[in-house]
């Protein structure tokens, strides 16, 4: 039901006159009536000035048929920087529901700026439902790139350029929206979700928070040259981006960031990528599909969860950075990145799927499924302070290393590697520990298929239980420090079961199955009631007697080495 029509007040909606002072007019009336809707008939409705919603007024349209649209022109000049076209300023219960809010970007010049396409800023509990931001930025050849189309932001002290003033956002619901960044304007972002980090405010100081928003069934197109959709500032909290599509090039399509904190991101499909044409050429931006980073200096991020996404070809014919990704974590804690799929980055050539950089501590990787790419789950040999990795259970299918993590020293305790499906197409190792780095880690329930190695085992003290390694082509285990092997088997390799680095300790082997062409190491230790009497074995190995009774041996020992060689029992018990 109608309160007010912005015909009724003078708007024409003929694409040149100005109806601006109409709709607000509309907007007030319906404020003093105490709320309501108002209703904008299909049309192109110019505006020149932003739109101030007010409290409990729902601004609602034809779809995309009734379009609110920039002049490129004229208004818009320094007086209404870091405005939006409309500015949900102060209020509660606004909604913009069924219209096109056009920013007209491509006919832009500096001096006509339009900061944002709707301005959110001291609000709470308001909806932006069916709206389509189209043609955001300048046209000035990325030389003042402009945005974002949606701006909510929360300040506990005042800040430059960010529009509105002191004060929170809550529990904005952001659904079925399409942002398109077409034509030949430039736009940094879609959505930028802020909160105050300059100042590093203690994260339990904060009085105005960045909180409770939901982003769900929204569609982002084109190019936004910096990120999507970004959330940044430790007061930026509990927020979700759903089941959104991202289609388009950018250097993070979701972006967790500056101590933005126990926000989620998830069921989200991400759909083609790769950097924006601003920064191909520069080797400072690194490209990934979502990113959960804090800052050197200031915040770390804390507690967000990556969870269940779809990212597919994510391509850059131009990338050079090995350490570009799907998914990235650095300065960060206690976060998710669980069930997500990955398939297609940098068709294989640089980069990889998940990315674990500096200062991660607790981090759970668990349940991904990441294919056609150079490396799996990697780390950068420069990063330190990583702590308390968990990568449990990925499945996944790599160029070159399944898995390899290398640090610097600062970091490496508490890692473990449990029940992943790992395999490699080259002459790499699968799952690939540098040695002198990790500090107790357990690896355990892993297969392994292919490589040259399948697994290279280091950290001082480290336990490998109950993995499987199949058809490496020279060796299905490596060992680097001192450690102990129980129940691994080793199926089909090329050369042996096992090898070490030359100045590495013999591990303490137990249980173990190999079944390797020669081995290297020596001795296994196994349990039986009796000598061996098939499988390949090599002088030193040693079966221990799990029947002894009086006068009976306590084990059995291998003297020459064959099918099943020879074996002589050792230690007898006295009667």
């Amino acid at each position: 039901m109608c309160v007010e029509n912005v015909r009724d007040h003078g708007a024409q909606g003929d694409g040149t006159t100005d109806d601006t002072s109409s709709i607000q007019a509309a907007i007030d009336a319906a404020s003093l009536a105490g709320g309501g809707t108002v209703c904008i008939p299909s049309g192109t409705y110019m505006i020149s000035a932003p739109l101030a919603m007010a409290p409990r007024v729902m601004l609602h349209g034809e779809g995309d048929a009734t379009v609110i649209k920039a002049f490129a022109a004229s208004g818009w000049g320094t007086a209404h920087l870091y405005h939006g076209m409309i500015d949900m300023v102060g209020v509660q219960y606004a909604i913009l529901k069924d219209f096109c809010l056009h920013q007209n970007g491509s006919a832009r010049l500096p001096a006509n700026h339009v900061s944002y396409g709707v301005l959110v800023n001291a609000s709470s509990d308001c909806v932006i439902d069916n709206v389509t931001f189209l043609d955001p930025g300048l046209n000035d050849e990325y030389g003042h790139p402009s945005g974002p189309q949606l701006a909510l932001i929360a300040k506990d002290e005042e800040k430059s350029g960010w529009g509105g003033g002191i004060g929170g956002c809550y529990r904005v619901s952001v659904r079925k929206c399409r942002f398109i960044r077409s034509g030949t304007a430039s736009v940094d972002f879609a959505i930028r979700v802020l909160s105050n980090w300059e100042n590093l405010i203690p994260t339990d100081e904060f009085v105005h928070y960045n909180e409770g928003h939901t982003f769900i069934d929204c569609y982002f197109k084109g190019e936004f040259a910096w990120n999507t959709l970004e959330f940044a500032g430790g007061a930026t909290r509990y927020n979700k981006v759903t089941h959104c599509l991202f289609d388009g090039q950018t250097l993070t399509h979701i972006d967790f960031d500056k101590g933005a904190n126990n926000n989620v991101a998830a069921f989200n499909t991400i759909y083609s990528g790769g950097k924006a044409d601003r920064y191909i050429g520069d080797a400072t931006k690194r490209a990934h599909a979502i990113d959960d980073h804090g800052t050197v200096a200031g915040y770390m991020n804390y507690g967000n969860t990556i969870a269940y996404n779809s990212i597919n070809h994510l391509n850059n014919d131009n990338a050079i950075d090995n350490y570009e990704s799907a998914i990235s974590a650095s300065f960060t804690r206690q976060s998710l990145i669980v069930g997500n799929t990955i398939n297609g980055v940098n068709g294989q050539r640089v980069g990889g799927g998940i990315f674990i950089s500096k200062n991660v501590d607790g981090v759970t990787i668990e349940n991904n499924r990441i294919r056609n790419v150079r490396k799996g789950i990697f780390t950068d040999a420069n990063s330190n302070n990583t702590n308390g990795v968990r990568i449990h259970n990925n499945e996944i299918e790599a160029v070159e290393q399944a898995i390899i993590i290398a640090l610097l020293s600062g970091g490496g305790k508490g890692f473990s590697f449990t029940g992943n499906k790992l395999k490699t197409t080259s002459a790499q190792t699968c799952l690939h520990v540098a040695a002198g780095i990790l500090e107790s880690p357990v690896y355990a329930l892993n297969t392994a298929e292919g490589g040259t190695i399948a697994f290279v085992l280091s950290g001082q003290h480290a336990v490998a239980i109950g993995n499987v390694a199949r058809n490496a082509s020279q060796y299905s285990y490596q060992v680097r420090e001192k450690m102990t092997l129980i129940g691994n088997v080793s199926l089909n390799p090329g050369t042996g079961d096992l090898t070490k680095l030359s100045s590495s300790p013999l591990p303490a082997l137990i249980g173990n199955t190999f079944t390797g062409a020669s081995a290297a190491m020596a001795p296994a230790f196994g349990y039986a009631s009796a000598a061996p009497v098939d499988g390949v074995w090599k002088q030193g190995d040693i079966f221990y007697n799990t029947a002894p009774s009086p006068g009976a041996s306590v084990g059995w020992i291998c003297t020459a080495g064959g099918t099943p060689g020879t074996w002589k029992a050792f230690g007898a018990i006295d009667l």
